[in-house]
């Protein structure tokens, strides 16, 4: 009956992608925390698990002590993204570690992050699904119903085995509300970040500063750049000679690309830029404009934007390839060193040898309309789920619960946790039964133990294409589980009470860190940058919703349609295939014909502001 329904159900996914949002605000009522605690105090009632038992006699740690499990459980799955230079995680030293501390030996099935929004409705629907899937990405959509079908199991009965997750959450006011579907269960585990740092978290317009100043232009004074004046530099950027080099016909003006990769998104940061706030969503055209939901395209503010984007691309101001490219193909432009600039998260993912030449700025729509960035969420949903076939729900909420520790949460991506004396540069190992040292950064500590930074000086490379990233992730769950429990700021302010946390210290350490040079010195550049371009414009998105059973029902038959017609169009609008002016009128009339309206009325009723 189970994959029966598993099957049903992902037939209508195939064809359909569920709405929904992963981001919240600062603030929220607590009520759907006294109900969700209500709702696991009674349940917990019904199991009758207070002895910490398992239902065959197994002893399963309530209190984070360890081993986790009284004996050795070696049947458990769990499904893990990766990225493409991962090791095989059932081999990395991160799970053969804790396999050893927590009695928990997983089955990993690891499945690549580009895959991944192609297979999940198709892996559920086999039937053939693990126990546990660890930040592998859903949407509020995907969580309610697989949910409330009984595929993803209510986890707040087995709370009590992880106490470390609930008083991260009882830190953010209203936590609760993000996890608790409207049947008033609680189907995933959340990232948490109560302390937030002093930078936006997203995409960053990144322009090499050299070409700017080799054609007279700074904007250093503020470090924001309006539309008009992005048309302006990308202009002379393609006719002057820019780079110096003698030929004024081989320079990328900007480049990135038009997919949904979180990496290089350039259609949300020129979106955000004329105005359309869309952190948190994860459709295409619904957005916030001067705090209020809109469906975008329905707006005369969208009409200017596909004017400027296509007088951008049939000007060859913006690479022509950025309808087909994907991450790779836009980093090995980037590592070319003939882009002007472009949209990306952090400069040394995309130019790792010149990326101290690029600055950030923040684009406005004009002089006087503030940027839109984007700071990361406090509470995310999705990032731990348990499904039906999971023999010990006990054990798996007790292992997850460790990560929600800081000490054990820095080691997916730093570990082993290990200090080095600044001034000695002795190393003091923190990781319990760990000697090796080259499996991960150590912390510097200044005389007083106060923190001074992450040392990554010494990283070898696999092969000279790898990047600092690819050299944490190849041994570590990096690119499928990093910030998926805890969030950085909220570790590292735990671990080193010493660390920087006003914005002046934040901004001269890593200041400090550039002058460090070799690994240091990414970090620091792109964090620098950061806070000097964003921090002013710091704004939040939509917050994390859930539909009612009517609303997911249209969604599921509508949405699609309308989200595919919309970025058909808009990519024909944009390199000139179809022309704006005669076509423009056209396309409205279709959107309104193919339910517009009652789809931006569903995410009015349902935002909190509205």
């Amino acid at each position: 009956m189970k994959k029966l329904l598993a099957l049903l159900l992902a037939l209508t996914m195939i064809i359909v992608c569920f709405a929904g949002c992963a981001d919240t605000t600062d603030d929220g009522s607590s009520k759907d925390t006294d109900k969700s605690s209500a709702a696991a105090d009674d349940k917990d009632d019904e199991k009758d698990s207070d002895d910490g038992d398992a239902e065959d006699g197994l002893v399963v740690s309530k209190d984070g002590s360890l081993p986790i499990v009284s004996e050795k459980i070696d049947t458990m799955t769990m499904t893990l993204l990766v990225g493409p230079t991962d090791k095989d995680p059932n081999e990395m030293w991160f799970f053969n570690y804790y396999d050893q501390l927590t009695n928990v030996d997983w089955q990993i099935t690891p499945i690549l992050n580009s895959d991944w929004g192609e297979k999940k409705a198709v892996v559920i629907g086999s039937g053939d699904y693990t126990d546990v899937y660890w930040s592998t990405g859903w949407t509020t959509g995907d969580i309610y119903n697989y949910g409330s079908s009984g595929i993803f199991i209510d986890l707040a009965p087995y709370y009590d085995y992880a106490p470390d997750y609930k008083a991260a959450m009882d830190l953010v006011e209203g936590s609760y509300q993000y996890v608790t579907t409207p049947d008033g269960a609680n189907y995933s585990l959340a990232m948490v970040n109560p302390t937030n740092w002093y930078a936006a978290n997203g995409l960053t317009l990144w322009i090499d500063s050299t070409w700017l100043a080799n054609l007279g232009y700074d904007f250093t004074d503020d470090y924001v750049i309006t539309t008009d004046e992005l048309y302006e530099v990308l202009s002379a950027f393609k006719t002057e000679d820019a780079d110096g080099d003698g030929n004024s016909d081989n320079e990328i003006p900007m480049t990135g690309s038009w997919s949904t990769d979180v990496n290089t998104n350039i259609r949300s940061k020129m979106l955000a830029a004329f105005g359309f706030n869309t952190q948190g969503l994860t459709t295409q055209s619904i957005g916030l404009l001067d705090d209020k939901v809109v469906f975008i395209p329905t707006t005369e503010r969208y009409k200017e934007y596909l004017i400027y984007m296509n007088k951008l691309y049939t000007e060859g101001l913006i690479d022509v390839d950025i309808f087909s490219q994907d991450d790779t193909q836009v980093k090995a432009k980037g590592a070319e060193s003939n882009c002007g600039s472009f949209i990306y998260t952090v400069p040394f993912l995309m130019d790792p040898e010149n990326h101290m030449d690029y600055i950030s700025l923040a684009i406005a729509y004009d002089e006087n309309t503030d940027p839109l960035c984007w700071q990361a969420s406090k509470v995310a949903p999705g990032e731990f789920i348990i499904t039906d076939t999971c023999e010990y729900p006990e054990i798996a909420m007790a292992w997850i619960n460790l990560f929600y520790t800081p000490e054990h949460a820095f080691n997916i991506m730093y570990g082993p946790t290990m200090t080095m004396d600044q001034d000695t540069g002795e190393i003091t190992m923190i990781s319990e039964d760990i000697v090796d040292t080259d499996r991960g950064a150590p912390v510097i500590l200044d005389a007083n133990g106060n923190y001074v930074g992450v040392d990554s000086s010494e990283w070898q490379p696999n092969s000279e294409e790898w990047t600092l990233w690819d050299w944490y992730a190849y041994d570590k769950p990096v690119n499928g589980a990093y910030g998926s429990t805890l969030g950085e700021d909220y570790i590292f302010d735990n671990l080193w009470p010493g660390r920087p946390k006003t914005y002046d210290e934040q901004f001269a350490n890593n200041e400090w860190r550039i002058e460090q040079g070799d690994a240091n010195a990414n970090e620091g550049w792109w964090r620098m940058n950061s806070m000097r371009s964003d921090y002013k414009w710091i704004v939040h998105g939509y917050p994390t919703v859930y539909f009612t059973d009517e609303q997911q029902t249209w969604l599921d038959e509508n949405q699609t349609i309308l989200e595919d017609y919309v970025y058909q169009m808009e990519a024909k609008f944009i390199s000139g295939a179809e022309d704006i002016a005669a076509g423009y009128d056209a396309f409205i009339a279709e959107l309104e014909k193919l339910g517009a309206a009652e789809y931006e009325k569903i995410f009015i009723d349902v935002y909190p502001k509205a």
